[in-house]
């Protein structure tokens, strides 16, 4: 690519400082950010109830998705769930 296609590029999302963007740069809004905090928060049960699954049928397999739950997917959702619903002001 060349520098001008480059800038030109730039160009298309509008100028920052005057606050005018194109329709493809927006900012994200509350309902945006409810919205993926639900698909997370979905997805972690979901991922909590087939490892309960698992475990029933399968101890040892079982024991190691509840530990990846426990390790990596609670602390993901309580950081969800304290940046959306967390006392600081916006």
């Amino acid at each position: 690519m060349s520098l001008k296609k480059d800038s030109e590029e730039v160009q298309d999302f509008g100028d920052e400082e005057d606050g005018q963007f194109s329709p493809r740069a927006r900012d994200i809004s509350p309902i945006d950010r409810l919205l993926f905090a639900k698909w997370v928060l979905r997805g972690i049960f979901i991922f909590f109830i087939i490892s309960i699954g698992v475990w029933l049928y399968q101890k040892s397999c079982g024991e190691i998705l509840l530990e990846i739950c426990r390790t990596g997917l609670l602390p993901i959702a309580a950081f969800v769930i304290g940046d959306y619903f967390g006392s600081r002001g916006r």
